[in-house]
């Protein structure tokens, strides 16, 4: 291993530790919350003595959870990738092996893939989540 990719990995860990570190103070102060409305629902009895709130209640509820999920995700992707850093495997390709442009770890430190083998990878996915909705349309159509 290089001596630049040696230096380049601390610097990045620690980056990825201080936005885990992030991640899990906003994940806290989602959870907290989402735990006071819903106590405050549950005490106030949103669905009898205020309807016209549900709607909003319930969009707030849905967005604090799609937020949680999506700070969980980003925290398993930063704890991998301080893994691989670990293993003196961050930055090369989980696909090829080739190294990853430092350019690209640079605007994404998680990236596990070489571009042109996440584009595959991409291009497969897609590919598989079309015939899965076409294979359903025509279930239902007949």
């Amino acid at each position: 291993m290089s001596a630049a990719k040696r230096r380049f990995m601390p610097e990045t860990r620690e980056r990825r530790l201080v936005r885990m570190n992030e991640i899990v103070q906003q994940l806290s102060a989602l959870t907290r919350e989402l735990a006071e409305a819903t106590r405050d629902q549950l005490n106030e009895g949103t669905l009898e003595s205020h309807q016209a709130d549900e709607p909003s209640d319930m969009l707030l509820a849905e967005t604090d959870l799609n937020r949680i999920g999506e700070f969980s995700a980003e925290q398993r992707e930063i704890a991998e990738a301080i893994e691989r850093v670990e293993a003196g495997i961050y930055g090369c390709c989980q696909q090829c092996g080739t190294f990853i442009d430092p350019t690209r770890l640079e605007v994404l430190p998680t990236a596990r893939r070489f571009h042109a083998c996440q584009q595959r990878l991409d291009n497969l996915l897609s590919r598989q989540q079309y015939e899965r909705q076409i294979n359903f349309e025509k279930r239902f159509a007949d």
